[in-house]
């Protein structure tokens, strides 16, 4: 006859031992911190930046924080050379009273589009710094940018969870797929020389840092974009100037919407150099299409190669500035906004 206990009448059903279950939780949270933590380490030792992936939600959030009621802020409209050349850290430091936002966009697109919709925007009081160069401003582009204008999130949750995934993208590289445990040893069994940290990083707030030093291949990167740059403007339309006296006086009249609100508007040519500058001049030369647009322009209308501090910056791979000068065009840009009384502070 067997004799039950009463220490085995406490075992749990299902024969599961009892086990501190809060204790062991506590200990798998401290584990798995502290292996994210090392890994952390580890991937920003061997040059691994934060990088976020940027996309329709990105953007509309910082669209929604172009509003200040005193109108201290200044939007970067343009292409991915704006959200290169401009170091947003470099606007907090030498303009702290003003909100800086990058709504620039990738590709060689029109940012005409945009500069109307803010200058119909009647609670938007602020500054708008166009980058774009004269191709730009013909009217049949002014749309190229509408999926972003009229883009809205499908669900206030969906939004929210893209939001969050960015603030922590921006903070750690860990969560980025390349760098999870997974990928992490398989990097150590099997190493490739030829592995390099990300050249392009792009932060929460959309400025895109290159950091050519990291690129393995620049002198072929930078003649495989020449040639395909050669090959479009050769089979592209560069419409003369004469053919966009409407197209600036109606932008003129965006201009003068947004000064009547309090606000301005800035046009910039950004940094471009070497054989990429050269067909730009063949094309659409400086002197018979820009100045003819800066003449025409009531906003001020700034191209680097007419300032020393501007000119001398060099892109590496011809159309984009590194990491390490894009605070040095950033600040010459602003001692000329302070000269033209576009915004306040004192030019050094």
């Amino acid at each position: 006859m067997n004799v039950v206990t009463g220490e085995q009448n406490e075992r749990p059903r299902g024969g599961c031992p009892s086990l501190p279950w809060m204790r062991v939780t506590l200990c798998a949270v401290a584990l798995w911190v502290t292996t994210t933590a090392c890994l952390e380490v580890y991937c920003r030792g061997r040059g691994y930046r934060p990088h976020v992936s940027d996309g329709k939600d990105l953007w509309y959030f910082w669209r929604q924080r172009v509003y200040r009621d005193d109108g201290k802020v200044i939007v970067f409209l343009g292409t991915s050379r704006i959200m290169a050349d401009i170091s947003l850290e470099t606007m907090r430091i030498r303009l702290p009273e003003y909100r800086a936002v990058q709504l620039g966009l990738s590709h060689a697109q029109s940012c005409v589009g945009l500069l109307d919709d803010l200058a119909d925007d009647r609670a938007f009081r602020g500054i708008v710094v166009c980058e774009l160069d004269t191709p730009l401003l013909a009217r049949s582009r002014w749309s190229e940018r509408e999926e972003y204008q009229s883009y809205r999130p499908p669900t206030f949750a969906a939004h929210v969870s893209a939001i969050a995934e960015a603030v922590i993208a921006d903070r750690f590289v860990v969560p980025q797929r390349a760098h999870s445990i997974r990928e992490t040893v398989r990097r150590s069994l099997a190493p490739d020389p030829r592995a390099r940290p990300e050249a392009i990083c792009t932060s929460f707030r959309r400025d895109t840092q290159w950091h050519f030093q990291d690129m393995t291949d620049i002198q072929g990167m930078r003649l495989s974009a020449t040639a395909r740059y050669r090959e479009d403007y050769a089979s592209g339309h560069f419409p003369p100037w004469n053919s966009l006296s409407t197209e600036v006086h109606d932008i003129n009249a965006m201009v003068q919407r947004l000064r009547a609100r309090g606000g301005n508007v800035v046009f910039v040519r950004a940094p471009s150099s070497g054989d990429r500058w050269d067909l730009e001049e063949q094309y659409h030369p400086k002197a018979s299409n820009w100045d003819q647009f800066a003449a025409a322009s009531i906003a001020p209308c700034i191209h680097f190669r007419d300032y020393a501090a501007m000119r001398d910056c060099q892109c590496p791979d011809e159309s984009h500035l590194d990491a390490r000068d894009s605070p040095r065009f950033t600040r010459s840009l602003i001692d000329e906004l302070v000269k033209r009384g576009v915004v306040g502070g004192k030019a050094r």
